[in-house]
């Protein structure tokens, strides 16, 4: 049976186990440190081989619990925005292993910069991870509205610099032939369909459009001698 051995943290306890010479913690008391309400789908985003169930003996009786490895310690501590995680880090590195390792029930013997390359490890996949799902994500809201201020902003100032005279729905089809080059440049047929790795270069688009010889023409009626640009 693994050795079950437990800590505090302000108030707070943390089980641990010693599993073939390598401390595991108890996943349900990382969690509830770092304030993470959802411990399953933390799983889903750790490394399965550092993720095991073991009995545990609780108030309400023997309970399987999860329990993740050093690794995936810190990569749900480098999760988690709460200002308890750099806390909870150094309480871990300079406490909770230094006392299993002089007791012996972490008896492996680690490089000192041990911890700090696992640390930088997990740093670096999340790191891949955050990229992985840029590469997918869309546009939040916020920033779905915020294209839509900027289009109507920038035509404003181009309408204001070039003494252009936009009567009736003009201005309308001139924000929808904007928007239409706005989403060429994402490569969607929908604003909401923007990634979010793209937010800032339509951003850029924005601020530097001009309306084309096309639009001024097509759209606001304007003859080919009117317009200076």
């Amino acid at each position: 049976m693994n050795e079950l051995q437990e800590f505090d943290f302000k108030g707070l306890k943390v089980r641990t186990q010693n599993q073939n010479d390598e401390v595991w913690f108890c996943l349900k008391d990382v969690c509830k440190i770092l304030e993470i309400s959802n411990s399953r789908k933390v799983v889903e985003r750790l490394n399965s081989k550092g993720v095991t169930t073991s009995d545990t003996l609780t108030k309400g009786g023997i309970q399987k619990l999860t329990y993740i490895n050093e690794s995936n310690l810190y990569k749900v501590i480098f999760q988690s925005r709460k200002p308890q995680a750099e806390q909870f880090t150094e309480w871990v590195t300079s406490e909770v292993l230094p006392t299993l390792r002089r007791t012996g029930t972490y008896s492996i013997q680690h490089d000192p910069m041990q911890a700090l390359r696992l640390m930088f490890e997990a740093t670096e996949q999340i790191e891949a991870r955050v990229t992985q799902l840029e590469s997918v994500q869309t546009i939040s809201q916020n920033e779905y509205s915020e294209i839509g201020t900027r289009i109507q902003k920038r035509i404003n100032n181009v309408i204001k610099d070039e003494g252009l005279i936009v009567r009736g729905n003009q201005r309308r089809k001139l924000f929808n032939e904007f928007n239409h080059e706005v989403l060429l440049v994402g490569g969607v047929k929908h604003r909401n369909q923007i990634l979010k790795k793209d937010y800032y270069k339509i951003l850029d688009f924005i601020n530097d459009w001009q309306p084309s010889r096309a639009t001024i023409i097509g759209v606001l009626g304007y003859e080919q001698q009117d317009f200076k640009f």
